[in-house]
């Protein structure tokens, strides 16, 4: 999971999101093909599940049949939909879309696990990088960033974040898998 996380790190800000929602939209659609695959259901059924004009065919539907079947809880439910809402933004905007937006930075700090981070992150760590300006076109970019060694906390606490994501999803499942073992065993 660090490579995944230094992966997304290293990406653009627009290939951070993409990548991350990606990573996500398998994981998931791993995790359900388990599911699926606990009930014996066929191959070509399973198959079609996933297919281009299935019913799971999208990261949206993934995330909705999570949480309606509880794989998911609701935590993990609310920051999964704000990636694929920043998945949404970056990958249809027009313009340069990145962390240091303030519509970017918003969806970013109202999830979960960012506030997690921000949360245990030394304080001085937090503050802006650069003074809070109306106009983006004043702010570093990204690329000025990264030249000196530094990125938007926000892009950080994002990769971090969704590597706690998964995470907490992973344990989830794991933790329901062990009970419904458990009750088929009593």
């Amino acid at each position: 999971m660090t490579q995944v996380l230094m992966g997304l790190v290293n990406e653009s800000d627009r290939g951070c999101v993409l990548v991350a929602a990606a990573l996500l939209d398998e994981f998931l659609e791993e995790t359900i093909r388990a599911r699926v695959e606990e009930n014996e259901v066929s191959n070509t059924t399973t198959k079609s599940l996933f297919d281009l004009n299935g019913p799971l065919a999208n990261f949206s539907s993934k995330i909705l049949i999570c949480r309606s079947f509880g794989i998911i809880d609701e935590t993990s439910f609310h920051d999964l939909m704000i990636i694929r809402k920043l998945r949404n933004t970056f990958a249809h905007a027009t313009d340069e879309a990145n962390f240091l937006s303030t519509e970017v930075k918003q969806k970013v700090r109202s999830m979960h696990f960012v506030k997690e981070c921000m949360r245990t992150t030394h304080k001085d760590l937090l503050l802006p990088r650069a003074a809070s300006k109306a106009d983006n076109s004043e702010l570093p970019k990204d690329w000025e960033l990264r030249a000196t060694g530094m990125m938007p906390i926000d892009k950080s606490m994002f990769c971090v974040a969704v590597g706690m994501l998964q995470a907490h999803i992973l344990n989830k499942v794991i933790n329901d898998m062990t009970a419904r073992k458990t009750e088929e065993n009593h």
